[in-house]
């Protein structure tokens, strides 16, 4: 059998250059290197001094322990802010005034982080386009303005309309509150104007659920509260 050709690589310019071309690259490129390294304070290949690793570690063991710390203190605050929440549902009678109270402390923070101006102006922009798109909320869109608190009478008791206190006694059976919760002496036209709200409330639940009398064709309220 013939034996194959070997084949033979083209001789390009570099086969007659200088052989010592490559090395001397090497060396100019290990002599920049050193001098970046010697630079930046370290030699080539040698350890980091003594005084610059203790002056790393004890830095960084600080930063360390100041967050372990801070988590401490955070956690210790979350348990404070617990037990703050269950003590105030417990005094205000419902999660939802609990809310009502975080939310309203999250406006007053923001407001003395950065001024009231910002929560006014959107408070006003989305009243604007309540109005504009005719949103039936824009007719309430005042709700943040109390009335005037009645004065009190000879014996120094506020005085409450019956009107008012129906309307007490609705949101108190939306908040979940008990029908114990009734504010108002006993026998008295709040105490009986309450539970009416409140009761009234409990059955428009009811019958939007077709668990009242109605069978079901009502409209009444089913926001939930249907469950009691």
């Amino acid at each position: 059998m013939a034996k194959k050709p070997t084949a033979r690589r083209a001789q390009t310019q570099s086969d007659f250059a200088n052989h010592d071309a490559d090395k001397e690259n090497i060396e100019r490129i290990a002599a920049a290197r050193a001098a970046e390294n010697k630079a930046a304070g370290i030699g080539h290949n040698s350890e980091p001094s003594k005084e610059a690793m203790e002056r790393s570690y004890n830095a960084i063991m600080a930063a360390t322990l100041e967050i372990e710390a801070a988590g401490r203190i955070m956690q210790k605050a979350r348990q404070e802010l617990s037990a703050a929440e269950k003590t105030a549902k417990k005094d205000l009678g419902s999660k939802s005034w609990v809310d009502s109270v975080k939310k309203t402390i999250a406006k007053v923070r923001a407001a003395e982080k950065g001024g009231a101006g910002p929560q006014v102006t959107e408070h006003r922009q989305i009243g604007y386009v309540m109005k504009i798109m005719n949103v039936p909320l824009y007719h309430q869109f005042s709700m943040f303005a109390l009335p005037d608190e009645p004065a009190p009478d000879e014996s120094g008791v506020k005085v409450v309309s019956t009107a008012d206190a129906y309307l007490q006694g609705e949101a108190a059976y939306k908040n979940d509150e008990k029908p114990e919760n009734n504010p108002f002496p006993a026998n008295s036209d709040q105490y009986h104007s309450w539970m009416d709200g409140y009761t009234d409330r409990r059955q428009a639940a009811l019958d939007g659920l077709g668990l009242g009398n109605d069978g079901g064709t009502s409209n009444g309220i089913t926001d939930g509260s249907a469950a009691h």
